[in-house]
């Protein structure tokens, strides 16, 4: 299960979107005649500074704060 989306930008950062609830590779769509990416309502069209969407999987949650493990 995927919760985030990359967009790597051409100067070469890359930006993430949070998505809730996830999603799976299924619900992700690329539509190439548009240069864009479809998940439900949300679309990123590849159109000026995005070249590239790919799904990413969050952090693994962390079970306690820094400097408080027992």
């Amino acid at each position: 299960m995927y919760t985030e989306l990359h967009l790597k930008l051409l100067n070469g950062r890359t930006i993430t979107i949070h998505v809730e609830p996830g999603f799976d590779m299924d619900d992700l769509e690329y539509v190439p005649g548009m240069r864009a990416v479809s998940l439900g309502n949300l679309t990123v069209l590849y159109e000026g500074l995005v070249y590239d969407v790919r799904p990413g999987r969050p952090h693994p949650a962390r079970s306690a704060a820094p400097g408080l493990l027992r």
